[in-house]
C-alpha cells in the first residue's frame, strides 16, 4: 500500500532500516502484533552494511552525544555548516541549557563523554 511505500522511501533515505526493522520487531514482541502487515513487512528489511554501522550509534551504550553528533555532522552540507552544526552541539543556546538543567561546563562534559 501507499504508507508501505512511503516508509520504505523514507528508510532508504534517511538510511533509517534498521530502525524500522527494530520498530517491528518491538512492537510484535511488546504488544503481540506478529501478524500485522508493518510486522510482516519489516521483517523483510534488509540494511545495508552502512546503514547496519549507522544504525550501533543509536543503540544502547553507543547512544551518546559525542557519537550521535560525529555521526551527524557528515551529512551537514558545506564546512561552515558543518562549523556551526558542531558548535551548536558542542554550546546550545543558554534557553536550551537552561530548560535542561546543564551550565556550560555541563554542556561539555557531556559532548566528551
Amino acid at each position: 500500500g501507499c504508507a508501505v511505500d512511503e516508509v520504505t522511501w523514507l528508510a532508504e533515505r534517511w538510511k533509517a532500516r534498521p530502525m524500522v526493522r527494530d520498530a517491528g520487531e518491538a512492537a510484535a514482541e511488546r504488544l503481540g502484533l506478529h501478524d500485522h502487515p508493518f510486522v510482516l513487512w519489516s521483517r523483510g528489511v534488509l540494511p545495508s552494511p552502512e546503514e547496519e554501522r549507522l544504525a550501533t550509534v543509536y543503540r544502547g551504550a553507543n547512544r551518546t552525544t559525542r557519537n550521535l553528533t560525529l555521526a551527524s555532522v557528515r551529512y551537514v552540507p558545506g564546512i561552515v555548516d558543518k562549523a556551526r552544526f558542531l558548535l551548536g552541539m558542542a554550546m546550545p543556546a543558554s534557553e536550551n541549557r537552561s530548560s535542561r538543567g546543564r551550565s556550560v561546563v555541563d554542556q561539555f562534559r557531556r559532548l566528551v563523554r
